[in-house]
């Protein structure tokens, strides 16, 4: 028979135990919703015009509203410590109780304190507030979100939802009405914000005029997310903060990030966070540099910032009314080769950039070997490039000669000229970049001839790299297509290329992929006739295309497009980007494999 004391002591420890889950339960929802209502009072503080009335009520609420948000945490992170060892997510928690506990306790001093130091007035100051109420709501998000990865749920269909999400939160962070001067209309709204998000570029309202620096910044936070999607930077939070992740999350992020190697999930998020950041940092300064210095430095500096993450992004919007064509900037080729270095950059996409920083790794690691008489340096260069790699460079190398030679071919007494030798390769240059898929333009599109327009259509439909901020079919899309054409006149039963032979999933995928664009960009153009009659044939082939591939080129009708044309270039720019594959492929569930083969048969095709 067993111990009555024994027994009563595993009851107790069970009953703990279940508390101890309940009151985690407990603190986690009442520190998410609190985290929500600072979070709504801070954004109404920001993007109101609010009464000194209303601001001395909502600096009441920040204090008291810290005060409770470290006691809930403390109560949790007391039922989480794990006191035999210190892990990421401990050290984070203990950061963020500190500042919580800072925040609340300085604040508080400085409300009924007669004398304070001088640092509560510091803590006691609204963008302090603001910081901290962001970092707490987005440790408290992302750890939400990473738990819903964690369910059984389609990557295809979270991957289409949190594009969705995004542009109907900085639609509504766009209609604050501190973010623009007089006001935009919802529709207007929610084509900005899909533009940006979808880093195409089009506008139906003037960026440098329509928007204040607050609009402005919400915009570039759109890009920023949007370039990158916002599970990856929810994913980037979440390791940030916890340092590990389950085997589910890992799953659904090697779908998210094109990564197949599940040891290198957590690595390949801070790489391309870290190398987006680093080489948008490193444009930025370059930018500021070739400016010129007639701006205020701050503005300067803003300035700065936005258009690297817009070029790096492939988004193509520009705080000049005239983008890169303003009087100030059309000649200013420094900048322009700037822009275009970042274009390229983000249009190969994060893989290749993972290559060749392998390569570089292993190269200096070699050559110090060298240096410091270590034997085992290697003799020979690594195998790293991919078959893929080499693909895309070689494609993208081609379609930039070749639509260098054919812009400066075709406008060279046109857009071209009066301009400089340097300034006609450069702007022709550009004018063979900015297609796939910036949108950036230093010539008047409206003046270009129609055999240049048509070409840049092509360029816009191929577009980037896959694994990029591009759109577009992609590089290698459009490349398997031609290596298929020639295989199979050459009667040969493989798609090969540099001693790799594809996989037929590849071709089918490349073929599917081209067959979809085409059927969207062609429903498109017959829905975007109907809401748009007065527009030629040519300029809505052009505006559909730029919209699909998210290029954001246009040859001036967005402005003028109605209600009807407005709502068709949204859903193309929205599927453009996404993808119709990845929505289809999230709608459908896949099939089982199933063990029965059908008889096989050839069909005629010419």
């Amino acid at each position: 028979m067993s111990n009555p004391s024994r027994l009563f002591s595993i009851a107790f420890i069970d009953n703990l135990m279940l508390l101890r889950k309940k009151l985690m339960s407990r603190a986690d929802t009442l520190i998410f919703w609190l985290s929500i209502t600072l979070l709504f009072f801070s954004i109404a503080e920001i993007g109101f015009n609010l009464k000194p009335l209303h601001v001395y009520v909502l600096s009441r609420i920040y204090t008291y509203g810290f005060a409770i948000l470290f006691i809930l945490w403390l109560l949790r992170f007391a039922t989480r410590f794990k006191w035999k060892r210190l892990s990421k997510r401990n050290i984070s928690e203990i950061a963020i109780l500190s500042l919580l506990f800072s925040m609340g306790l300085f604040r508080l001093w400085a409300l009924y304190g007669a004398s304070y130091p001088a640092v509560a007035m510091v803590f006691a100051k609204s963008y302090s507030a603001h910081v901290l109420v962001a970092l707490v709501f987005i440790y408290e998000f992302s750890s939400r979100a990473f738990s819903v990865l964690e369910r059984s749920f389609n990557p295809a269909m979270i991957f289409v939802l949190s594009f969705f999400f995004l542009i109907v939160v900085g639609a509504l962070f766009l209609l604050l009405p501190n973010a623009t001067t007089a006001g935009i209309s919802v529709l207007d709204a929610f084509f900005t914000s899909t533009s940006a998000v979808c880093v195409t570029g089009l506008i139906v309202v003037d960026t440098a005029t329509a928007f204040t620096p607050l609009g402005q910044w919400i915009i570039l936070i759109l890009i920023q997310l949007g370039g990158l999607g916002i599970m990856t930077f929810t994913s980037f939070f979440v390791l940030f903060f916890r340092g590990e992740a389950t085997f589910q999350s890992q799953l659904f992020l090697k779908d998210v990030i094109n990564e197949d190697n599940l040891g290198q999930i957590l690595k390949s998020v801070y790489k391309i966070v870290l190398f987006t950041l680093g080489i948008e940092l490193l444009g930025a300064l370059f930018v500021y540099v070739s400016m010129g210095s007639d701006a205020e430095a701050g503005e300067r500096l803003f300035v700065s910032i936005f258009h690297s993450v817009s070029a790096f992004c492939n988004a193509g919007f520009s705080t000049y009314t005239n983008g890169l064509y303003e009087p100030a900037l059309r000649h200013n080729y420094s900048l322009q080769l700037v822009v275009v270095v970042l274009v390229i950059v983000g249009g190969l996409g994060f893989p290749i950039l993972v290559n060749y920083y392998i390569l570089v790794k292993h190269f200096i690691k070699n050559k110090i070997n060298q240096l410091k008489g270590v034997e085992s340096y290697y003799k020979h260069k690594p195998h790293v490039i991919t078959a893929g790699t080499r693909l895309v460079l070689y494609t993208t190398g081609i379609l930039l000669v070749v639509g260098t030679v054919v812009v400066f071919a075709t406008e060279y007494n046109n857009t071209l000229k009066g301009l400089s030798w340097t300034g006609k390769l450069v702007t022709a240059f550009f004018g063979a970049v900015t297609p796939r898929t910036a949108g950036f333009n230093t010539i008047n599109m409206e003046q270009l001839l129609h055999s240049t327009i048509f070409f840049t259509i092509f360029l816009m439909w191929v577009g980037a790299s896959p694994g990029s901020t591009g759109g577009g079919i992609k590089t290698t899309t459009f490349a398997l297509a031609l290596l298929n054409a020639f295989s199979l006149a050459r009667g040969k039963e493989r798609v090969e290329f540099n001693r790799v032979q594809f996989s037929t999933e590849s071709l089918r995928r490349a073929f599917a992929v081209m067959l979809l664009s085409t059927l969207v960009i062609g429903a498109s153009v017959f829905m975007l006739s109907i809401f748009q009659p007065d527009y030629g044939l040519l300029n809505i082939v052009f505006e559909v295309v730029s919209a699909f591939s998210t290029v954001g080129l246009s040859l001036g009708g967005t402005s003028t497009l109605s209600i009807g044309g407005k709502i068709v270039i949204i859903l193309t720019m929205f599927v453009g980007r996404v993808g119709m594959l990845t929505i289809l492929i999230g709608l459908f569930k896949k099939t089982r494999y199933v063990s029965y083969k059908y008889p096989t048969e050839n069909v005629y095709i010419t």
